[in-house]
């Protein structure tokens, strides 16, 4: 079992509403100059990250980007069951980048076995993600 997140050291980070994965969340486009399509994210998805990246940036300000190996924890309370761990780590790792928590998504090291703990909620209004964060030493 992995140890606890030291709470002197760790941070913890919290984005109220349903996580959306990237894989299950992309949608076909078109290339208007060339015509070839491609796929993209899908509105809820795009929306989502937006939301999410306001979110990690107002409760991370005044703190400095981190640079080094940093482990990282996901807690992820969902109404329906989701078959896929992954999926919602790969969206919240991208937010933790673009909100300029870590300089690079390759930077972060699940945390522990799972690397997504899912937690089953009774109702959608319940539903978040908690990301906790650590730099290594």
């Amino acid at each position: 079992m992995a140890e606890e997140p030291d709470p002197a050291e760790a941070f913890a980070l919290h984005i109220p509403g349903h996580c959306y994965s990237k894989k299950n969340h992309r949608e076909i486009h078109s290339n208007r100059r060339t015509g070839r399509r491609f796929l993209g994210k899908s509105d809820r998805l795009s929306a989502y990250e937006e939301y999410a990246v306001f979110e990690i940036r107002r409760q991370w300000r005044g703190r400095p980007t981190l640079m080094g190996p940093v482990r990282v924890a996901l807690k992820v309370w969902w109404y329906r069951a989701h078959p896929d761990a992954l999926g919602p780590a790969e969206t919240v790792y991208d937010v933790l980048e673009h909100a300029g928590v870590v300089k690079n998504d390759r930077q972060l090291i699940p945390w522990g076995t799972p690397a997504v703990e899912r937690i089953k909620v009774s109702s959608p209004e319940d539903e978040r993600v908690e990301v906790t964060v650590e730099a290594e030493a």
